[in-house]
């Protein structure tokens, strides 16, 4: 397992150690602060961060990383016909922290390191005047290394064409010569 500790400000510098077979881990000389720690098993696919504080009072300091499993989302944005791949859309992983990807030429995202449990997923159409294009789907991650595929559809853009049928409002008289109405049509377009 990989252990970074990156320092309280900008003149110390990042380091990396691998801990021990018990899970120990040092980094000798560091100064006085808060820092972050980041642990990270690329095999077993687990992850942790938490944050610490050097000081008189408590030095040496020994810092315990929880460690939480990761997984993979990969996902295939089609568009509203079902067929062809949405190529200029946007996904949205919503775990901690929310990640945002593009789709390839193919409508594919791949988003890596997301933690496990229940996770939203949001696709977008960035294309103009089409951000209303949107799907959503909820995937759970169970197990650490697992890969949690699905292909989202975006929906539709709804049109309204002129012609058809008016319906006369028997609460009202006929229309008089040079009169407008406004006529309000509901229901799904294609």
């Amino acid at each position: 397992m990989r252990v970074t500790y990156s320092g309280p400000d900008r003149l110390s510098p990042t380091r990396t150690v691998t801990t021990g077979p018990a899970g120990d881990y040092r980094f000798p000389g560091v100064p006085f602060g808060t820092f972050p720690l980041v642990a990270e098993d690329p095999v077993l696919h687990l992850f942790g961060r938490v944050e610490g504080e050097v000081s008189i009072s408590n030095s040496p300091l020994r810092v315990d990383l929880p460690l939480a499993g990761l997984g993979i989302v990969e996902l295939v944005v089609l568009e509203a016909d079902g067929v062809r791949p949405a190529t200029n859309a946007t996904v949205t992983v919503r775990t901690d922290p929310v990640t945002t990807a593009d789709t390839d030429e193919a409508g594919r995202v791949t988003v890596r390191q997301v933690r496990m449990g229940q996770v939203q997923v949001t696709a977008v159409s960035n294309r103009s005047g089409e951000r209303s294009r949107a799907a959503r789907t909820n995937l759970v991650l169970s197990v650490p290394g697992q890969v949690q595929s699905a292909v989202m559809r975006l929906s539709g853009v709804a049109r309204l064409r002129a012609g058809g049928r008016g319906f006369a409002d028997p609460g009202h008289a006929a229309r008089r010569p040079g009169e407008r109405r406004v006529v309000h049509a509901f229901g799904a377009g294609r």
